[in-house]
């Protein structure tokens, strides 16, 4: 089927600033034209590095490889992204491992971000990979929260989502998850400075329930 019009040319505005790569497949020089395949492109790129082996037979990217991925297409809950000639999207969960709601406030067009390769489905008679997911998360430097589940702690409101809010601890770079539960809780503001508890920490991130709030930011 051919893609709607108006969805093709949001969605090419959307990779304006992209860098793609790829092959010449002839020129016509009477009207000063190229034609290219960004596909046969992608296709030479994967087998020069995504489907190479090493010397023990094993293949050089596979789960848990880091490497740079290159970004083609933001939106407001993805991230288009390209690796060894492959394209995949990213969700918002998997960019970072503090709280993003918007990732073109985050993400730039065109620049390459460390990834790490989280799966890979290669094809069983070829090997090429006919599914890879990556993580911009899984790639930064995890640092253990010094948080601890039960204890009660003071933080700032940095951001907030249709279902929870996210505190800020001074001197602890993973944001604490507090969702939303009660009427009291919905007049609240980014910028306040609350008290609340740690209800359990999950892969390192921390999530809890505000209790209180401490002061509020100057009008």
């Amino acid at each position: 089927d051919r893609p709607d019009p108006v969805e093709l040319r949001l969605r090419l505005l959307g990779m304006t600033g992209a860098i793609i790569d790829y092959m010449v497949r002839g020129i016509d020089t009477e009207n000063l034209l190229a034609v290219a395949s960004r596909h046969d492109a992608m296709i030479v790129r994967q087998a020069r590095i995504l489907n190479r082996h090493d010397a023990d037979g094993n293949y050089m990217v596979d789960v848990g490889t880091r490497c740079m991925a290159r970004v083609l297409e933001v939106g407001e809950r993805f991230v288009r992204m390209e690796v060894f000639g492959y394209d995949f999207s990213l969700p918002i969960r998997a960019i970072s491992n503090l709280w993003v709601n918007d990732a073109r406030e985050v993400i730039e067009i065109g620049r390459e971000y460390p990834v790490e390769i989280t799966r890979i489905t290669r094809d069983p008679e070829t090997g090429r990979v006919i599914r890879l997911d990556a993580s911009m998360r899984e790639a930064e430097e995890k640092t253990p929260t010094p948080l601890v589940a039960g204890n009660t702690y003071t933080g700032t409101v940095c951001s907030i989502s249709r279902t929870a809010y996210y505190v800020h601890v001074k001197g602890i770079p993973l944001d604490v998850r507090c969702p939303i539960r009660s009427n009291y809780e919905s007049g609240m503001m980014v910028g306040d400075f609350v008290r609340f508890y740690v209800s359990g920490v999950y892969d390192g991130r921390a999530a809890g329930a505000i209790t209180r709030i401490l002061k509020r930011p100057a009008p």
